[in-house]
């Protein structure tokens, strides 16, 4: 017997798994698989076509990062976030940006501290002409020159894994994106601080930033709870 002839049907079990966990985590995320959806094993592996086994890893593996919960021996079901896990995920969220914006700023140019002027000022114009997919863009590309010197790998790994959790609440319960004119003043209070290499100014800019983006997530789950959608997310079997 050869030492890997057994190797090829590993590697694609594990690939298999690995494909559904992608997908299922990418559909809960933005909101595509509601709170409390029943994931049953063996309905998923007729769905997809596979043995039950790599889909019992994959939603092992999503259980493990709470995206799911079982509710049987070969059931589960999305989590319904308690508004505890919401405040623990972006009270942690700020202690990650607030590290990753002072170690990229330490290492940022000149030239970037003159482009996120410049951007702040088109963000600035396309909000006023409501032009929003613009400004979004221009947004994006503002909070990615923020921290995109952060050198720290440790660190990169903990805001990947913070952000898909920020991500999923924004969807399920926020449902937009905030460009409001406060928001533009945050950003440019952020910006001033990053540029001036001030530790506190920008700790104290983005925890309050990040705190407004908690509280409107927060509002919106009291409204869904008042409603009775929560409620029947939770009965969900």
């Amino acid at each position: 017997m050869k030492p890997l002839e057994d190797m090829p049907p590993l590697i694609q079990k594990q690939g298999l798994a690995g494909q559904v966990h992608d997908l299922l985590e990418k559909r809960i995320i933005n909101g595509e698989l509601p709170l409390g959806a029943p994931l049953n094993e063996d309905e998923m592996a007729r769905t997809f076509g596979i043995s039950r086994s790599p889909v019992r890893e994959a939603l092992s593996r999503l259980e493990r990062s709470m995206l799911v919960e079982r509710v049987g021996p070969r059931n589960r079901r999305i989590l319904v976030p308690t508004m505890k896990f919401i405040s623990d995920v972006y009270d942690t969220w700020v202690v990650i940006e607030i590290g990753r914006a002072y170690a990229s700023c330490i290492n940022a140019s000149p030239s970037d501290h003159r482009r996120l002027e410049k951007l702040l000022d088109a963000m600035g114009q396309t909000l006023g002409e409501r032009k929003i997919e613009e400004h979004l863009e221009l947004s994006d590309e503002f909070h990615g020159l923020l921290t995109r010197h952060c050198r720290n790998q440790y660190l990169l790994q903990l805001h990947r894994d913070c952000q898909r959790y920020v991500q999923w609440f924004a969807n399920i319960y926020f449902g937009k994106v905030d460009i409001s004119e406060q928001s533009m003043r945050e950003h440019r209070e952020i910006a001033r601080h990053y540029i001036d290499r001030d530790f506190l100014g920008l700790s104290d800019s983005l925890q309050r930033h990040i705190r407004r983006q908690k509280n409107q997530v927060l509002a919106a789950m009291e409204r869904m709870a008042q409603d009775g959608t929560l409620r029947e997310a939770e009965e969900a079997r």
